[in-house]
């Protein structure tokens, strides 16, 4: 079985293990030029001054299926490939990420920015666009990576959401039958090599009734453990702020994209500005060309929405 060299402190990866990993790496490695984040003006007259972005606690998002329908994925094929099994290391791997998700679900700190690959979708205007009067802000996905003063790794990725069922049993099922393979330490894997991948996997994959927004998800991991997270030993965490919405308290990472890597790509943060569809253009665009002359960037180009939406 080939390996990947082996590292000072524990086994070597198994070669199938790096190529799988790579190939989800490959997945996620071209955004399109643009991804586009709807917010209202106020949120964009905060990124536009601070050239921060608010990611929101994982648990706190406005899809009520937010990890819940990973997680039960997880659980379903986790019982087809393991559940059956009289063997006791299999057993033991279904025991423990059973275990992973219960804890992930109830206590993971994982911030989410979302991003959609089109700056004009009516679902999008509706939901987060200030009823049709806000804004679609174009990022440039390479300057979104940023080594903020609370980061340490794992680093914030980012990453496209995966739809297909098919797709996702896919994935789950090929990792589930590597990990369980003879002479493979799993937990060492999981917990070393891999310790991420549960937690991008549980916000990635989402019900294929979203696929219209074509999503991207940046993701701030708040916490790190060393070894085993069952057994608290937590390393770091990332320090949680709070906002309110429609009355309830939602925690929040205050992502810093100013401080990008020295060997970031050269180019602007925000690339486009979509008007919703009832914004008044003329006075709007006037404003705004305004605001991002005085904020000493590259100015990002101007639309407006093409969809016909009465607010």
């Amino acid at each position: 079985m080939s390996m990947t060299p082996a590292s000072p402190s524990g086994p070597a990866v198994p070669q199938r293990f790096a190529d799988r990993h790579a190939a989800w790496l490959l997945r996620h490695s071209t955004p399109p030029p643009s991804l586009f984040h709807y917010t209202t003006a106020d949120g964009l007259l905060a990124m536009l001054r601070s050239r921060h972005l608010w990611a929101t606690d994982s648990r706190f998002m406005n899809d009520p299926t937010e990890l819940v329908y990973a997680a039960n994925l997880m659980r379903s094929e986790v019982e087809s490939e393991l559940g059956r099994s009289g063997d006791p290391r299999k057993q033991e791997l279904a025991a423990w990420i059973a275990a992973m998700l219960e804890e992930k679900c109830q206590n993971a700190r994982i911030y989410l920015a979302c991003f959609c690959t089109d700056g004009d979708l009516l679902s999008q205007w509706r939901g987060y666009g200030s009823f049709g009067g806000g804004y679609a802000i174009g990022f440039n996905p390479l300057q979104l990576f940023g080594r903020d003063r609370h980061e340490l790794p794992p680093w914030r990725v980012l990453r496209q959401v995966v739809y297909d069922p098919d797709e996702q049993r896919t994935i789950l099922r090929g990792w589930i039958q590597e990990l369980c393979a003879p002479g493979v330490d799993w937990r060492w894997q999981l917990e070393r090599n891999f310790p991420t991948l549960f937690s991008e996997w549980l916000v990635v994959f989402k019900d294929p009734s979203y696929r219209e927004e074509g999503e991207w998800r940046l993701i701030q991991f708040g916490r790190e453990f060393e070894g085993d997270p069952s057994r608290g030993q937590l390393c770091w965490w990332w320090p949680t702020q709070f906002r309110t919405r429609r009355g309830e308290v939602i925690p929040y990472a205050d992502l810093d994209l100013t401080a990008a890597p020295a060997a970031a790509p050269a180019g602007p943060l925000i690339r486009d500005i979509v008007l919703g569809p009832t914004v008044e253009r003329s006075r709007a665009e006037k404003a705004l060309r305004l605001c991002t002359d005085l904020g000493g960037h590259p100015p990002p180009k101007f639309s407006v929405s093409k969809i016909p939406f009465v607010a």
